[in-house]
C-alpha cells in the first residue's frame, strides 16, 4: 500500500513525503516541486488542461472526472481511453452513486477511487456493491482510512493507495497524529508535519 502526500504549491512537501516514505502528488492546477506520482483531477476538472498536465508530469497514477450519474458512463470510458493514449499506467475512477461500480470495466490498469467523506464531498460504496478489486482512498483523515481499509478488506477488496494532506492542516493548527489520535502540542508547523507523517505511516504499518 502506498500513501501519497497530495500537496501542490508547497515546496517542502516532496521532502516531507520522501523522508516519511510517502509518495508525492498534486492537484493538476497546482505547482509541482518534484516528480509527480499522482495527478489529482479535483472536483470539476477542465479536461484539456488536465491532459496537458498529464503530458507535462507523466504521473504513474491519474484520475478521470468523477462518475456521478449513469449517463456519464460513455464519457468516463472516453476519458479512460484518453489517459491510456497518454501512457498513464494506473487510472483512477471514482464512482459517486449507488450502482456506479457495476458499470465500470475494471481492467488491469483501473483503480477504483473512494472519495472519503469530508466537508467538501464524499461517497462510500455500499457494502453490497463492493467488489474484489483494487481501491484508492481519496482524501480524508487517518482514522477514516483505517476504518475503510478494514471494511474493504472484509468484502474481499484491497486498498492499494491513499492520498491525503490532512496532516498539513492539523500541523498548522498545532496538532500531531500520535498514533492513536490528533494531539495538541507546542512545536513548529514543520516539526508537527514531520511527526505526523512518520506516525501515519506507522499506523498504516508502512514503515
Amino acid at each position: 500500500m502506498n500513501f501519497i502526500y497530495c500537496r501542490g504549491g508547497d515546496k517542502t512537501a516532496p521532502k516531507l513525503a520522501r523522508d516519511a516514505g510517502m509518495l508525492y502528488g498534486i492537484r493538476y492546477d497546482y505547482t509541482a516541486y518534484d516528480d509527480v506520482y499522482m495527478l489529482d483531477a479535483g472536483l470539476a476538472p477542465k479536461w484539456a488542461p488536465y491532459k496537458r498536465k498529464v503530458k507535462m508530469h507523466r504521473p504513474t497514477f491519474a484520475l478521470v472526472p468523477d462518475f456521478e450519474t449513469f449517463r456519464d458512463a460513455i464519457e468516463i470510458a472516453l476519458y479512460i481511453q484518453d489517459l491510456r493514449d497518454l501512457g498513464v499506467p494506473l487510472i483512477g475512477v471514482a464512482p459517486k452513486f449507488s450502482g456506479a461500480l457495476a458499470q465500470i470495466d475494471i481492467a488491469e490498469d483501473i483503480i477504483i477511487c473512494e472519495s472519503i467523506p469530508t466537508t467538501y464531498s464524499g461517497f462510500l460504496i455500499p457494502d453490497d456493491e463492493l467488489k474484489k478489486c483494487r481501491y484508492h482512498l481519496l482524501g480524508g483523515d487517518i482514522r477514516q482510512h483505517l476504518a475503510e481499509i478494514k471494511r474493504i478488506r472484509a468484502h474481499g477488496g484491497e486498498v492499494v493507495s491513499i492520498d491525503s494532506n490532512k496532516l498539513a492542516m492539523k500541523a498548522s493548527h498545532g496538532q500531531i497524529w500520535n498514533g492513536e489520535k490528533w494531539e495538541s502540542v507546542n512545536n513548529s508547523t514543520k516539526v508537527n508535519a514531520q511527526i505526523s507523517a512518520r506516525n501515519i505511516m506507522k499506523s498504516l504499518k508502512l514503515n
